[in-house]
């Protein structure tokens, strides 16, 4: 459902009674992108991490002691999902260093990072930091490339400085005390400001006409491939989920020369091809994946499956068990 809100348990080491720095470690990795924790006592220890997740982004408030992260190639190659995010100093000072470049942050500055490449940060003192954590897809595809966008400072007196700090600090303070409707107005809008700063520090012009645009395609992208399964998904479905009209859905689409439909049929095939390929699936028959896969008619599936990928699904099941 569009604009739900996840609100798990805060995170922190005060309810812990192992090796602090051990579970820091682990919740760290948990939350925020895989990478190295150095530095770290073991007395004394001191931490939070609590996370909100919208449709789109997630926020993410850590409080802790001074210590040094380090994303090396080993984590990039394991990980499954590559984020982007945008960094709020909210306390204390930090040292940001990626692509190359690297910024001081003190309270209110701003910088992105992007967990596709390597990246470190170290803070020598105790700090609070505000991570908004955007999907990496949306951003590369309104701006490209995302190197000339991370280790970009955007100071707390600058001018888009001043309005998109205290923006967010303030409605990370508020997510868990308002419904899901008016949340989901909110992040869209720190949405806005987000690319609205990347596109003024990059100097970079937009590669879509409206952001806004995009971003809704996407979020109905994503709530068509959660529930492609369900055979009786049709645009109708898709547009009252995002409280849009049907019309509007399908001038979404048309920016990529595509339709809702075609690509709810899409989705549904890619998961019948990867249920094909699924040893834990090889006792299904062909036609079990495809009501499986959200098709209720098996020669509608046949038809679909050849058309896309130049095999009968029976052929690729076959070829697949060969390699």
């Amino acid at each position: 459902m569009r604009g739900r809100i996840l609100q798990p348990p805060m995170i922190t080491t005060e309810s812990i009674s192992t090796e602090n720095s051990e579970f820091w470690h682990e919740a760290v990795c948990r939350t925020l992108p895989e990478g190295d924790c150095a530095n770290i006592p073991a007395q004394g220890f001191h931490g939070e991490l609590n996370k909100t997740c919208l449709s789109e982004l997630s926020l993410v408030r850590v409080r802790s002691i001074g210590q040094h992260f380090n994303r090396t190639p080993h984590h990039i190659t394991h990980s499954k999902h590559d984020l982007f995010a945008a960094m709020l100093q909210l306390s204390g000072s930090g040292l940001v260093i990626q692509d190359g470049r690297e910024v001081l942050l003190n309270p209110g500055d701003l910088t992105f990072t992007d967990s596709a490449r390597q990246f470190a940060l170290h803070f020598g003192e105790d700090f609070e930091q505000l991570v908004v954590i955007l999907p990496h897809e949306l951003v590369e595809r309104a701006l490209g490339p995302t190197q000339r966008l991370t280790t970009r400072l955007c100071q707390a007196n600058a001018p888009l400085g001043s309005i998109v700090s205290p923006f967010l600090r303030q409605v990370a303070s508020v997510l868990d005390r308002i419904n899901a409707k008016c949340a989901q107005r909110l992040s869209d809008i720190g949405l806005s400001l987000i690319m609205a700063t990347l596109t003024e520090l990059a100097a970079a012009p937009l590669n879509h006409p409206s952001w806004a645009r995009m971003a809704l395609r996407y979020r109905a992208q994503v709530f068509i491939n959660t529930h492609a399964r369900d055979h009786t998904l049709n645009p109708g479905i898709v547009a009252c989920a995002l409280h849009i009209s049907t019309r509007y859905l399908q001038e979404l689409f048309r920016d990529e020369n595509t339709t809702p439909s075609e690509y709810i049929w899409r989705c549904r095939l890619e998961k019948c091809r990867s249920d094909l390929s699924d040893p834990m699936l090889a006792a299904m028959n062909v036609s079990e994946i495809a009501l499986r896969g959200g098709f209720q008619d098996f020669a509608h599936f046949c038809h679909r499956f050849k058309e896309a990928y130049g095999i009968s699904a029976r052929e690729f099941r076959f070829a697949y068990r060969q390699v």
